[in-house]
């Protein structure tokens, strides 16, 4: 290589601009070629270093940060909407539930989702196959927030601290109209059982209870999953064009 490095006085370059090929005579010295040389084979390697690694990305995923940047923003008013669901929505499940093993009384009664806002690591847009009247994107959601969670349960109090759930959520947006919002409805769902995890605290009488504290957690987990794991969804009306029963209907298989 040194021979050969030794033996050039000159090279001739062609390089590239816009549209138009131009050929340029250069006088370098051995020093200068050495280090052209180096600089151009350190380039094409960390080309094919970027090359590579977006190859091994799914692109038909995509990072949105700007999401996560709203998610922060609008996290107290998700609160209030939280609180309602869990209110109208879970807790009369779980009561419902744990009757049947001779448990009264469940009822929430502090539900603070605390400052730390759910992430979503990446969305996927589907644009083949979808019905022209909808819009698919699965959500690879992850929370782990600072919740304070309290309930009581046949006359003693609780709570829910550290839940965290992680799970790819689908959101259809459907139907398409033609007045403002532009969207009908929302339909969320999990498309598998997410992984949920919590600690219970402050109920150390109940849970003193040989497999009492499993219990609670297996119902706590399987009213979750009735609601809003597939086949089941949880329909968020946008429209009063929209009747109600249109987001409740399942897909076809």
């Amino acid at each position: 290589m040194s021979m050969l490095v030794s033996a050039l006085t000159s090279v001739e370059l062609k390089f590239h601009l816009g549209t138009t090929h131009e050929t340029a005579r250069l006088l370098v010295t051995d020093n200068d070629l050495v280090r052209v040389c180096t600089s151009t084979l350190a380039s094409v390697d960390a080309d094919n270093i970027i090359a590579a690694d977006a190859n091994t990305d799914n692109i038909d995923v995509e990072r949105v940060e700007w999401l996560n940047r709203i998610l922060r923003q609008v996290w107290p008013n998700l609160n209030h909407w939280a609180k309602g669901l869990l209110k109208d929505t879970i807790e009369p499940s779980v009561r419902d539930a744990l009757v049947a093993y001779k448990l009264h009384g469940f009822r929430f009664d502090k539900m603070i989702l605390g400052s730390i806002p759910l992430r979503v690591g990446g969305v996927k847009v589907y644009d083949r196959n979808v019905d022209r009247n909808e819009i698919i994107l699965d959500m690879d959601l992850f929370y782990a927030g600072d919740c304070d969670i309290s309930f009581f349960l046949s006359g003693i109090r609780g709570g829910i601290k550290d839940f965290q759930i992680h799970g790819m959520m689908r959101v259809v947006l459907k139907p398409l109209i033609q007045q403002m919002p532009l969207v009908g409805g929302i339909q969320l769902f999990f498309l598998n059982n997410p992984t949920i995890d919590f600690n219970l605290v402050g109920v150390a009488d109940l849970l003193d209870m040989p497999g009492l504290s499993d219990l609670l957690r297996r119902v706590i987990v399987e009213q979750i999953a009735n609601m809003m794991v597939l086949p089941n969804k949880l329909p968020i009306k946008l429209s009063d064009l929209v009747p109600s029963r249109l987001l409740k209907i399942p897909e076809p298989e």
